[in-house]
């Protein structure tokens, strides 16, 4: 009798435990999916950009061009869906390249290299006068952030 206990016990334990390995493989295939539907450019509208008979570097954005930072004498230099921000130093300069999507008065910067690597963030702009300014609508790189938000101007 007691072995009839202990097979039906250890059968409910697998069962409990076949459950379990089921539910962490739907919510890690969950998680690892492109769940986020509200991202604030589609991949769809990234290869529809891609996909044009232009090149990244042949396309104009409003924002095109070069603008020196308000905050700390950086350089943005724009050119078509690619930027580099130069960051002098007293040690060394560092140049942050990456891309850029333009939607409306909507810019997703992505960085390809050093602080906040492929970290999405964008921000609304607007040009007046000949200044620059983004105003975040969302970004994680809290660094990006402090030196976006602080004014441009074109050079």
């Amino acid at each position: 009798m007691s072995s009839k206990k202990s097979n039906r016990k250890n059968l409910i334990i697998l069962v409990f435990i076949i459950l379990g390995i089921a539910v962490i493989s739907i919510v890690a295939g969950w998680y690892l999916s492109d769940r986020n539907t509200d991202k604030p450019i589609s991949e769809k509208n990234r290869q529809t950009n891609q996909t044009t008979s232009e090149k990244p570097a042949d396309i104009k954005t409003p924002i095109e061009g070069t603008w020196a930072s308000k905050y700390d004498g950086a350089m943005l230099s724009i050119t078509g869906l690619s930027f580099s921000l130069d960051l002098a130093s007293v040690d060394k300069s560092v140049t942050i390249k990456g891309t850029i999507l333009v939607k409306d008065d909507l810019v997703t910067f992505i960085n390809k290299n050093g602080i906040c690597k492929d970290v999405q963030g964008q921000y609304k702009f607007s040009l007046k006068n000949g200044e620059l300014s983004f105003k975040p609508v969302s970004d994680e790189c809290s660094s990006r952030k402090e030196r976006m938000t602080a004014g441009w101007f074109g050079v």
